[in-house]
């Protein structure tokens, strides 16, 4: 916590390598943890919803509002349920879920994950963000939306059958420079974050056009402190020599 203060973390992210709320008493102990320790405006949990409203689920996202959880944010593949159930296996409709998780108090982002076949072109692109506003319209709260193609990390063998899928389905860098220079012609830029990304306004709609390995434009700058459960301090997800404890 004395690092994060140093460092003027205003961000806290609770994620994982697998899906943090098949264990809703970590969640609760990390965000009570927080809160005793910690100065966080924004607390933010990346989850992929399937369990989100389920009826076990609902005295901890009542608690974990009031422990301090501000915003949650969804992984999805598109606004299409069937897309969402056949890579990530949610079944959820995203206006259905918007409104229930808003109903606690929390903010919402989704956060889409471009790959081929779904959200691949700037007309996918396009409409996403549409209908990611009326969503947001009809449930009277605001939606962040971010879209980050799936991308390989550094350093993982080709036999793994991850590296296989995600090299089957990742889009072309020049499909992805095209969406970021039609947001920079067609959009009000409103924030550049310390990794370059940049947030726009674009038809009254927050989008974010990013990539959730990138390192901050600035090798004298930390972009992310990873805390993991065995103690272990790091800065990159990427390489195993990003230690700092």
């Amino acid at each position: 916590m004395q690092t994060c203060s140093h460092s003027n973390v205003d961000t806290a992210l609770l994620t994982g390598k697998g899906e943090p709320t098949l264990y809703p008493e970590h969640i609760s102990n990390y965000l009570f943890n927080l809160d005793k320790y910690g100065n966080f405006p924004f607390v933010e949990l990346q989850t992929n919803g399937i369990n989100l409203m389920e009826p076990k689920m609902k005295p901890h996202l009542k608690t974990w509002y009031e422990m301090g959880l501000t915003k949650i944010a969804v992984s999805i593949i598109s606004d299409d349920p069937r897309s969402n159930e056949s890579i990530i296996g949610s079944k959820f409709e995203l206006e259905q879920l918007a409104r229930y998780l808003t109903s606690f108090g929390f903010s919402i982002r989704f956060s889409v994950i471009m790959i081929k076949g779904h959200i691949e072109h700037i007309t996918n692109v396009q409409y996403m963000v549409n209908s990611v506003k009326k969503i947001g319209d009809k449930i009277k709260q605001p939606i962040q939306l971010t879209f980050r193609p799936v991308m390989q990390a550094a350093g993982l063998a080709a036999t793994i059958p991850t590296v296989g899928w995600i090299q089957k389905h990742e889009i072309e860098q020049k499909t992805i420079n095209e969406i970021d220079r039609f947001l920079q012609m067609y959009a009000t830029p409103l924030l550049t974050l310390s990794h370059g990304a940049n947030v726009y306004d674009y038809v009254g709609q927050n989008v974010c056009l990013t990539n959730c390995l990138t390192t901050t434009t600035d090798p004298e700058k930390i972009r992310q402190l990873i805390f993991y459960p065995n103690g272990r301090l790091t800065y990159d997800w990427q390489y195993k020599g990003a230690i700092l404890l």
